[in-house]
């Protein structure tokens, strides 16, 4: 009996140990706000490393870990893709990184492409829902070729419509 008392106490004694240095997925989750599912999604695709595994299978995080999926929460939150996330996060190859600049670089003047599209598209929606508003607004009950109380066919109206409407 005191065999099995000891072997507990030595147990619960590494883990708590581990635990000082380390965090469950659970803590993890509430701390950097991403979901404990989304956080072995980024284990399975390989965007965090997988983490070392007590003898029950429980997961424990380096507390390094926080800084790093607060980085990539708020670079998915601005909405950068993954792959581009996945390749931004790639150490240098034998300490050689000499590509990283150029490579760096490259990846940022593409993303920056792709927002300034992404600006784009969302001026020409803001445009077109203050313009959907001002007909609302004008509404006067007469729903004659309006969607009035059916914003979102209005809107698909406007955009088929091109900027004619605006």
């Amino acid at each position: 009996m005191s065999r099995l008392i000891l072997d507990i106490t030595v147990a619960g004694m590494f883990i708590l140990e581990h635990m000082n240095d380390s965090m469950t997925i659970g803590q993890l989750a509430k701390q950097t706000e991403v979901p404990a599912k989304t956080i072995r999604f980024y284990e399975s695709i390989g965007l965090i490393a997988e983490p070392d595994r007590l003898e029950n299978g429980y997961r424990v995080y380096p507390k390094t870990r926080v800084d790093e999926l607060v980085l990539i929460k708020n670079v998915r939150d601005l909405g950068l893709p993954i792959p581009q996330i996945k390749k931004l996060m790639m150490g240098c190859e034998g300490g050689d990184c000499s590509h990283s600049g150029e490579y760096i670089d490259r990846e940022i003047e593409e993303y920056l492409d792709v927002l300034s599209e992404k600006i784009t598209q969302l001026s020409t929606l803001k445009k077109k829902l203050a313009s959907l508003r001002k007909s609302v607004a004008e509404c006067s009950g007469n729903h004659e070729g309006t969607y009035c109380c059916n914003v979102l066919g209005q809107l698909v109206e406007k955009m088929k419509g091109g900027e004619q409407n605006d």
